[in-house]
């Protein structure tokens, strides 16, 4: 397994990065994609690809984040703050509808066979999950919030110490689905 290092939304790639590959994954790129717009990154993906080779591409869906619990009567206002907190931070980025839209922008850089499915989170794997997102909000508040001297990062880490404790002391937690979209290059 050969792994590369690059910017995605260059103009041009490493020449000896075109055309070798038969599967390309990326994951989680919601937060970094530039003007709602993957195109650019799309096009560079696709010149990776050997003819015939695939790209797989993986998101969170934030869009439809949801709290399940284990009684549905409970209340989770500390929850449900730090999941308003972050969806007002999210939004300030901008629209993720390109997410949904992959297929029909893989098709638009003449990839065939796109396709999209929504992979919902396992039960199972719920609790380590919400246990994983909450310590991204915590990572996000230093590495991003902390920066903005604005106090957020602060309000953050409460929300999520709040939030934590809320999730074991009433048995509930985030779930986020998976949006999978895949494409074949002609060949």
């Amino acid at each position: 397994m050969l792994v590369e290092k690059f910017d995605a939304f260059a103009d041009e790639i490493p020449s000896e990065l075109i055309g070798v590959y038969d599967v390309v994954h990326v994951a989680i790129f919601v937060l970094v994609v530039r003007n709602n717009d993957p195109g650019k990154m799309v096009r560079n993906l696709f010149r990776m690809l050997k003819p015939g080779g695939w790209i797989m591409w993986n998101e969170l869906d934030f869009l439809h984040r949801r709290i399940v619990k284990s009684d549905p009567s409970l209340p989770t206002p500390h929850l449900f703050a730090l999941l308003q907190f972050m969806k007002i931070w999210e939004d300030s980025l901008g629209p993720k509808g390109w997410i949904e839209s992959l297929p029909d922008i893989f098709s638009r850089y003449g990839m065939e066979e796109s396709r999209l499915e929504r992979v919902r989170m396992p039960e199972a794997y719920a609790k380590y999950d919400n246990d994983k997102s909450l310590s991204t909000f915590e990572d996000f508040s230093h590495a991003v919030l902390d920066t903005r001297e604005k106090g957020e990062g602060a309000l953050l880490r409460e929300l999520v110490d709040r939030a934590h404790e809320e999730c074991y002391q009433i048995d509930c937690c985030t779930q986020v689905d998976m949006i999978v979209a895949t494409a074949k290059k002609p060949g």
